[in-house]
């Protein structure tokens, strides 16, 4: 393959860079609105962002894959190995401003990456919070205090905390 081809190889990989962080950035403002939402107690704009964030994943998979594919293909043709490879390995081997290019990009969506993780974290603390909120409200209404489930990371109940009391039945 010639010097042009493998260039080309690069571009795209810009190209796909470039997509991937435009789709964080939609990702990161979905998260933003979900907050709201969940804060707002909107549960149909909380439906209708969650369908979009599950269209942006699907899209960001896709990009992913072409990335991934993009990336082996500049491998082989410069005699490397596609398992190995690192963005670092291509834009080392890259000119000027192709180098500079892919470089901010990388930046940008590991900075991205980290802003979504501290976004979803967040909102799975709160709705969390929410669940337990609402089987505590559900518990105090059977009349059955302490006796409701809360839940862990992993989705089982975890073991009921009997000193939690939603209201103080003295009042």
């Amino acid at each position: 393959m010639t010097t042009a081809s493998v260039d080309a190889l690069a571009d795209t990989l810009a190209e796909l860079l470039g997509a991937q962080r435009d789709a964080c950035n939609q990702l990161l403002e979905i998260g933003q609105r979900e907050r709201e939402a969940m804060l707002e107690r909107d549960d149909a704009r909380l439906a209708a962002l969650v369908g979009e964030q599950q269209q942006l994943n699907e899209s960001l998979g896709r990009l992913e894959d072409a990335r991934l594919a993009v990336a082996a293909d500049w491998a082989r043709e410069n005699g490397l190995s596609s398992e190995a490879l690192r963005l670092a390995d291509v834009i080392d081997r890259c000119g000027e401003p192709l180098a500079a290019t892919l470089s901010a990009l990388k930046s940008s969506v590991l900075t991205m990456a980290r802003e979504l993780a501290h976004v979803n974290r967040g909102n799975s603390l709160l709705a969390r919070a929410s669940l337990n909120h609402v089987t505590a409200l559900l518990t105090a209404r059977a009349g059955m205090p302490g006796a409701g489930a809360a839940y862990r990371r992993d989705g089982r109940a975890a073991a009921a905390d009997h000193s939690l009391r939603l209201m103080d039945r003295n009042a």
